[in-house]
């Protein structure tokens, strides 16, 4: 499956999430997100990668 330009924007963002000693909040402060947009999208991530595992 091919991901999308708005899945790879997103999967970016979680990674740096992931890989910073930040938290989530912060991250999203830092980067102008909206913080619930990238719990939404980690979330969505990880259940698609649950689904196709």
């Amino acid at each position: 499956m091919t991901k999308t330009a708005t899945e790879q924007y997103w999967g970016r963002h979680i990674e740096a999430v992931k890989t910073q000693a930040i938290t989530a909040k912060a991250y999203a402060q830092r980067h102008g997100l909206v913080l619930s947009t990238l719990y939404y999208s980690g979330n969505a991530g990880s259940n698609r990668l649950l689904r196709a595992g």
